[in-house]
């Protein structure tokens, strides 16, 4: 039978392409390919996708014959299209419709918006407001990491909240997948052979301070520092003014894991994520990671899988001993390697699709995750075939 799925392509439109809006637009490329049967549809709400990602959607829609998109009003008008018209809606982020006619599973990326990490109490309650109707309107509700899973049930919990939730990670791009393949790429604005990279990113979280600490390392031992991608859009954020460090603004799908394959070692900052790509994608490259060990989602899975500094104050200490040592950097490379591709994206459509269908199958009752009938998607779709 064929399913018909409509995608809240809301995300589309943000000013930043990465994060939850590179996620949605990575996770509707593999649906397409990997079920040429079903149909998908975007539906934007009166907002057209920034001009980086309408290129990305157009190509898509160009390339799949079961992708189309639609512009509805605000209001109510969403929830009449998608009654009319689909099977179930996938909610990215917050979003999720007022209606009970059609099935709805829904994505939740991470807590922050009830922290201090938010940049104003406004929005902290938009995004109060919206995860509290998802999650009382959602089928079923996936977390993108065991911490956003346990840090989401300690908020709503409850039998009604726990047996409808469930965790599906996110993947490593075709990309970034192996290694052997990417031919590194040192950008141009780098004299010597050795330099770090890092992701730009403007949330207080992501600790784009804590690069001024990495400063006088570079001068004591002659590397650079690459900051990678932009503030808004293709806009460049000078942090730290400083020959050494070298900023690129946005950098291509083709361009990203080469300049970081040719990099001696990748930094992550970030105290918070909801899952955290980048730090996967660097270490599927097999290049030496450096993350911040106060971010859970990675602790959590990664463990000492890479380099971690505990404190703001530990970041000079531990990154002038990897910096000093070839040896030390690559210690727990292969296995990291390893560890990363195991995040793959055509599995985790496969597991969204398996959602899909259950919350269709379901749509006149409530979904058990708990008692595994159905079985949780992580372990219900284990293959990669």
């Amino acid at each position: 039978m064929t399913l018909r799925v409509a995608v809240l392509g809301f995300p589309l439109t943000a000013r930043v392409w990465g994060g939850i809006s590179w996620a949605t637009f990575r996770l509707v490329e593999h649906l397409t390919l990997l079920h040429p049967d079903d149909e998908f549809h975007l539906v934007f709400i009166e907002d057209n996708p920034n001009e980086f990602g309408a290129e990305q959607v157009e190509r898509l829609m160009g390339e799949r014959g079961n992708l189309s998109s639609v512009r509805v009003g605000k209001g109510n008008a969403a929830a009449r299209w998608c009654e009319g018209n689909v099977d179930v809606v996938w909610g990215p982020a917050s979003g999720i419709l007022d209606t009970k006619r059609v099935a709805q599973v829904f994505t939740h990326h991470d807590m922050r918006q009830f922290s201090r990490l938010r940049e104003s109490l406004v929005t902290s309650l938009k995004h109060k407001r919206g995860l509290d109707k998802a999650m009382r309107n959602a089928k079923v509700a996936v977390m993108i990491s065991p911490t956003t899973m346990r840090e989401t049930l300690e908020r709503y919990k409850g039998d009604r909240y726990a047996k409808k939730t469930c965790y599906i990670p996110w993947g490593v791009p075709e990309g970034f997948a192996d290694a052997a393949e990417i031919e590194p790429v040192r950008p141009g604005s780098v004299v010597g052979t050795e330099f770090i990279t890092t992701m730009y990113d403007p949330f207080p979280h992501k600790r784009m301070d804590l690069l001024g600490k990495v400063i006088p390392l570079l001068e004591e031992h002659g590397w650079d520092l690459v900051v990678m991608g932009g503030m808004r859009g293709k806009d460049i954020d000078v942090t730290f003014d400083h020959p050494r460090v070298h900023y690129t603004g946005f950098v291509s799908d083709e361009l990203l894991p080469r300049y970081i394959k040719a990099s001696s070692l990748f930094l992550h900052p970030s105290e918070y994520e909801g899952f955290g790509h980048p730090p996967y994608e660097a270490m599927a490259l097999e290049v030496p990671v450096l993350y911040n060990a106060r971010c859970e989602a990675l602790t959590t899975l990664m463990g000492d899988r890479m380099w971690t500094f505990a404190g703001d104050d530990d970041l000079p200490g531990v990154l002038d001993r990897l910096m000093s040592s070839e040896e030390e950097r690559t210690r727990h490379v292969a296995s990291a390697a390893e560890f990363a591709r195991s995040f793959d994206w055509n599995l985790t459509a496969r597991r969204y699709m398996y959602t899909f269908r259950i919350a269709h199958e379901n749509r006149d009752r409530d979904v058990d995750l708990i008692s595994d009938d159905p079985a949780p998607p992580i372990d219900a779709v284990i293959s990669k075939a």
